[in-house]
């Protein structure tokens, strides 16, 4: 190339100025920059020549920009610093990025104030300086720098990674710059930057929840330049609670004498302090639910999370120290509790009086006086008494006359509250239930005594139940804090309660839960006769104990088992629900918890009625202690886990979550079925599983020599399945943990942990036709795993009998996502023009969580909108949230684990794993938990470390309990789930139906 082609090619003056280079090179690399153009093979040509000529001035700079030494250097490292901005435009990155790489969530310890209000915070952030010896060029003094033309200046290049998704390397030939040098410069190694660590003050804005990366954006105060940060908040609260998303879960250490007395708590909260009553023989581990004293769910601050309060038995000392703690890390910097220092030791004094008055007190059963803005004086008693007279004598209009003058006679008193209900009682005897509601309502909303409060919604929803209002009547009991009202209150709400259930169709379980309510609520007031309650449609002593044998002895799945069986408050019906519970895990085959619960039954009840069904039942199981393996005996347990290389973030997190099962991590301790703490050790033999089929049998052998009952893993298909085939040899049990369709039908010993792709989609396309969906479009990522899940989704489309009415792939490297989008409308022949919606019910795309928002812009760009995405559970991540998701509604995917589970064992798992890890655990984790514990499961059932007995029990097995939706395994075929519907929106993931 000679001079006159190069200025040709870039269309330029002869001499051009540094200026017109930089404007016309943009302009021709933005055109042919061959990450814009994939589909055109000419582009790389063309931008290989445009940056050729860019070269060749650069080369020859004394041609264009006549002069010596380093005015031209400056001159010419002007045009390529200035540059930078062309190649940010094209890559979705700046060269920062580049020299920094992939930037790494920076950590920023929160107080609760801070993260309920918001802060502004001091931070380190690091940022780059031109350099000043080669003025941002990367060369040494007297060299020039020219475009890497393998790279096309991007500094990185895009390699296939793993199952469904892209990553990127460092391009070999400029090492990052996007470049290349003759000779770098040695004071910053040829990047043209210098690393300059700054101080930078970050607005912390409101919504943002512990754990979770987010972008947040600020300006420097110095040059008022806007920049982005990504952050990870952290609550500074020690081990006195965790953060579940936006609820706040603590451990609250109470005085035993309260738990047995009764007493009310004042609990601090980030938004002040929230009264909780305990009733007397309340008990350890007991979980009271603050509704709206957590954190905000998001940045528009409509709606807080809940603060569960789990009641923990302590001494005075200790609780009060625990008390304290948690009210100094409530209290700094928190508006709610005042401002400034006066007002805040102001409130902690005033705490500690209340909490010394309640420990004094509750003894005695002091209850805490409601306060009201007036006292009573005696025109208002006088005023009140004579409304009162004409109630009494039913003289019912005269009276409400006289109620309602004296609501607006006086300040709000004691006695407002009898006169609004009083108000609310004429309504519903004259049947104007409209405006009883109305009136018991407001009474509930003005009255600052909880007991009144109670009574209201009780007399709100009873009256909507007169009037057959079942939506209104079920709104206002599930308002009532039961505890607060009377015996007799009490006795006709669990009635009304049992009877709406009922007419709603509430399930057997549920009525069952009033009824023993109301069992113990009879017992407890044994001199209440049915002439002191005010009211009919009462359910007698005798019918409520009728339904307690009922209970006992009807059949229940443990499947089925409520969620209130480990909430059931103590009480006289307290012991049949833990016989219940003991001797339904019986009959399901599950002899740990069989045993564990009808143990402590047996020892806390001795004399019980069904003490004898116990022990006999326990008898059965071979003894009242769980099955002796042999004091100190060793249960071994292989790992074949990919710990080096590409899948290595893969492997670490199924590790952690076999780790956690066996409670090898502090927090794990208390983790579910867990199987270390009954007299035997577990001791784990990791192996990295290599990546070969030789590397991987290798392992099995070495696993097999230790004499281990079992092994879990490895993951990929291929040394899945060549594991498989050893461990056939060897008779020893293996749990690969593998999406690959087929590995159990390499024999008897292999049970599959994992959910297979052709369940997975058969699943998924079943969901989607339940909701009438008949026609579908395919848009998936053109590699393997997308092009795999594709073809699965297509056949089963057909197979149902439904269509795919349009497919197309894109580039997941793309930076343009729209021109990707583009390409399924052109190639959808039946597109709805005008309305807004797309010719079709529903949209796959088999991608990654990080792409699904990417790819849902592209989609909403080209109009292609009003339809639900469908995913794989390559979605199910906790970072996932569908920014468009009003575009698409009821977008949804298939999984066998959902870490935001209200099931009790998942609940307690996932909270033991972000107190072990500090994050939510996913699907890897939760397979490599329950790999553990089927494993525990079978050694239970069958009493033997042989891995023969082991294989026999796993087959045997029809309802194998964990985390994951794993039921059982059919031999030769695969895992039997019952997976999760998991739906997508703006908020995250949630569980659907």
């Amino acid at each position: 190339m000679n001079y006159q082609t190069a200025l040709k090619i870039l269309g330029l003056p002869d001499p051009p100025t540094p200026t017109e280079i930089k404007k016309n090179f943009r302009v021709l690399a933005l055109r042919f920059h061959p990450d814009r153009n994939p589909d055109n093979p000419q582009a790389v040509s063309h931008f290989q020549e445009c940056a050729s000529a860019y070269n060749f001035l650069l080369e020859h700079r004394e041609r264009w920009f006549p002069g010596a030494g380093s005015s031209a250097a400056e001159q010419s490292s002007i045009v390529i610093e200035d540059l930078t901005d062309i190649f940010d435009d094209i890559f979705g990155f700046t060269r920062d990025d580049r020299i920094l790489g992939i930037q790494t969530p920076q950590t920023m310890n929160l107080s609760p104030a801070e993260l309920a209000f918001g802060a502004a915070k001091e931070v380190k952030t690091e940022g780059f300086e031109k350099c000043p010896s080669c003025h941002g060029s990367g060369s040494a003094e007297g060299f020039h720098a020219v475009i890497c033309t393998h790279c096309f200046g991007g500094g990185r290049i895009r390699v296939a990674g793993g199952e469904g998704e892209h990553s990127f390397k460092i391009c070999p030939r400029c090492e990052g710059r996007g470049r290349g040098l003759k000779r770098r410069c040695s004071d910053c190694d040829g990047f043209g930057r210098l690393r300059k660590l700054t101080r930078q003050l970050v607005e912390i804005p409101v919504g943002l929840l512990p754990g979770e990366v987010y972008t947040v954006c600020s300006t420097d105060q110095k040059s008022k330049k806007k920049f982005s940060l990504f952050v990870r908040p952290c609550l500074l609260t020690g081990n006195l609670f965790a953060v579940d998303k936006s609820d706040i879960v603590c451990d609250y250490p109470v005085d035993q004498k309260i738990l047995d007395h009764g007493g009310e708590l004042d609990i601090p909260t980030p938004w002040g302090f929230a009264s909780v009553k305990l009733p007397p023989q309340s008990r350890e581990g007991e979980t009271k639910v603050l509704e709206g004293f957590g954190f905000y769910k998001n940045s528009l601050r409509e709606k807080r999370g809940d603060m569960k309060i789990v009641l923990k038995a302590s001494s005075r000392r200790q609780a009060r120290k625990g008390q304290k703690n948690l009210l100094k890390i409530m209290t700094e910097g928190n508006p709610s509790y005042g401002q400034g220092k006066k007002s805040w030791w102001k409130k902690i004094f005033g705490l500690t009086v209340v909490f010394l008055l309640i420990t004094s007190c509750a003894t005695l059963g002091l209850k805490k006086k409601a306060t009201y803005p007036a006292e009573v004086n005696e025109a208002m008693q006088s005023a009140f008494n004579e409304a009162e007279a004409l109630y009494k004598s039913k003289e019912y209009d005269q009276a409400l006359s006289l109620y309602q003058n004296y609501l607006t006679s006086f300040a709000y008193n004691k006695l407002a509250d009898e006169a609004l209900y009083k108000i609310g009682k004429i309504f519903f005897i004259k049947k104007e239930r409209a405006n009883a509601i109305l009136k018991f309502e407001e009474l509930a909303q003005k009255t600052p005594d909880p007991a009144w409060q109670a009574k209201a919604y009780y007399m709100a929803g009873y009256t909507a139940m007169t009037g057959e209002d079942w939506e209104k009547a079920q709104s206002s009991f599930g308002r009532v804090a039961e505890s607060f009202l009377s015996a007799k209150f009490k006795i006709h709400y669990y009635s009304l309660k049992i009877e709406l259930g009922q007419k709603r169709g509430l399930s057997q379980s549920d009525l069952d839960y009033y009824f023993l309510r109301l069992v113990d609520t009879y017992q407890e007031n044994p001199d209440l006769e049915r002439a002191d309650l005010e009211v009919p449609h009462l359910i007698s002593s005798e019918q409520a104990s009728q339904r307690l044998r009922s209970f006992v002895t009807s059949p229940l799945s443990a499947d089925s088992l409520p969620n209130w069986f480990s909430d059931y408050p103590e009480g006289f019906c307290r012991p049949y629900v833990d016989y219940k519970w003991g001797k339904v895990s019986y009959e399901a085959g599950r002899t740990r918890e069989a045993r564990k619960k009808l143990s402590r039954f047996v020892h806390a009840y001795p004399k019980h009625e069904y003490t004898e069904s116990a022990k006999k039942i326990l008898r059965a199981l071979g003894g009242e202690t769980p099955v002796d393996l042999g004091e100190g005996k060793e249960i071994k347990i292989g790992v074949v886990l990919p710990l080096t290389g590409p899948q290595e973030t893969y492997g670490r997190a199924i590790l952690w979550g076999i780790e956690c099962a066996v409670g090898n991590h502090e927090g794990c301790e208390e983790a579910p079925y867990t199987i270390s703490g009954d007299g035997q050790r577990v001791s784990l033999l990791v192996k990295n599983s290599g990546s070969t089929p030789d590397e991987v049998t290798a392992m099995v052998d070495e696993l097999v020599s230790a004499d281990v009952s079992a092994i879990i893993g490895p993951i990929s298909g291929p040394l899945a399945e060549a594991a498989a085939k050893r461990a056939q040899e060897h008779k020893v049990v293996l749990l690969p943990i593998t999406q690959k369709t087929g590995i159990m039908g390499v024999g008897d010993y292999i049970f599959q942990m994992g959910y297979t792709s052709n369940q997975q989609i058969e699943d998924l396309v079943k969901k989607a036709r339940d909701r009438g969906i008949r026609s579908f479009g395919v848009f998936y990522p053109n590699i393997s795993y997308g092009q795999e899940m594709a073809e699965l989704f297509s056949t089963a489309v057909r197979a149902s009998g439904g269509r795919v009415v349009v497919k197309a792939s894109y580039d997941p490297g793309s930076a343009d996502m729209q021109d990707q989008a583009r390409r399924l409308k052109t190639g959808l022949t039946r597109f709805s023009e005008g309305s807004g919606k797309a010719g079709f019910g529903a949209l796959f795309i088999p991608d990654s969580y990080r792409s699904v928002n990417r790819v849902a812009e592209g989609l909403q760009f080209v109009s292609v909108e009003g339809i639900p995405l469908l995913g794989t559970n390559a979605w199910n991540d906790a970072r996932l949230a569908l920014t468009s998701a009003e575009s698409y509604p009821g977008s949804f995917f298939m999984d066998v684990f959902f870490a935001g589970s209200e099931d009790p064992t998942t609940v307690k798992f996932a909270s033991a794993y972000r107190q072990a890890f500090g994050r939510s655990p996913t699907s890897l984790e939760a397979l490599g938990f329950d790999a553990v514990r089927f494993v525990q499961q079978a050694i239970e059932t069958a009493g033997n470390l042989k891995s023969s007995k082991i294989r026999e029990a796993l087959s045997s097995m029809t309802s194998l309990q964990g985390v994951t939706r794993i039921r059982s395994f059919t031999s030769g075929s695969g895992p039997v789930v019952e997976p999760y519907m998991l739906g997508v929106g703006a908020d995250g993931i949630r569980q659907s139906r």
